[in-house]
């Protein structure tokens, strides 16, 4: 069963600060998310035994980011335009999951919490305020000629909860981008049976947090009273993983744009 309560709110301001700068942001706050609830009844009747499956869980999300904007002229060819900005996103997540597995019921067909064999066998899982938040500052900055050639940078630094007691949690972690592209024949006059043709290149570093709550397990109690230790070391010394690629490609048409080639080479690690 599903229930599809869910309260939604948002807001965007914008503003001008100067002649030059540009000031936007966005507020999205999901108040009550979905709950999710869920009961599954699994009938093995060659052994007439049953199995009750039920699950609960709901979400509440918030983020919001706040931007300044600067795009100048300079000269007739030169443009330059640049963004800083901030965000937040931070979700808490509430759920609890009750699975008899093997532990099965008192009673057959009777499908309700209180009726599961609360053993070692039955299987809790259990998630209170589990609350993830990221922080971010990021930029970017664009360099146009001549409507031809374009070059263009970006950076962005994350601070993730997620990464608590590790030597990342005050730094949080950067990436960047590095991109270009060409439009030669904004630049120079192309043959007749050439109608266009472009270049690009970029690089660029995502970064990624990592999952939650593995820098610093601890023991749970399990259904019907028992103790699970934990059993993995502390991950003091995980890192965010961090992803290359590059990408370099272009594009040529022919005769009018009824031929043409367009070709990118990939490549990710």
């Amino acid at each position: 069963r599903i229930r599809p309560d869910q309260v939604l709110h948002a807001a965007l301001f914008e503003f001008l600060l100067v002649d030059l700068f540009e000031g936007c942001g966005d507020l999205l706050g999901n108040v009550l998310t979905p709950a999710l609830r869920r009961t599954d009844a699994l009938f093995e009747l060659q052994f007439l035994e049953v199995k009750l499956n039920a699950v609960d869980r709901s979400y509440h999300l918030a983020c919001g980011e706040a931007l300044a904007l600067f795009d100048r002229r300079f000269t007739p060819d030169w443009t330059f335009s640049a963004t800083v900005g901030v965000s937040l996103n931070d979700r808490t997540v509430n759920s609890l999951r009750i699975d008899s597995k093997t532990a099965s019921l008192y009673y057959p067909n009777v499908f309700n919490v209180a009726n599961i064999v609360m053993n070692n066998s039955a299987y809790v899982d259990e998630q209170i305020d589990a609350r993830r938040q990221i922080q971010s500052l990021f930029a970017t900055a664009s360099v146009k000629y001549a409507e031809s050639l374009n070059l263009e940078v970006t950076g962005r630094n994350d601070w993730a909860s997620t990464l608590a007691y590790t030597s990342h949690e005050g730094s949080g972690f950067f990436y960047c981008s590095f991109g270009a592209s060409w439009g030669v024949g904004k630049m120079f006059k192309l043959p007749e049976w050439m109608s266009f043709a472009k270049v690009r290149l970029t690089w660029s570093r995502v970064g990624n947090d990592i999952p939650m709550f593995i820098t610093n397990p601890k023991a749970h109690i399990t259904a019907g009273g028992g103790i699970n230790a934990a059993d993995a070391a502390p991950g003091a010394d995980l890192k965010p993983e961090m992803t290359n690629a590059l990408e370099a490609g272009f594009e040529w048409r022919f005769f009018g744009d009824r031929q043409g080639i367009n070709a990118t080479y990939y490549k990710t690690n």
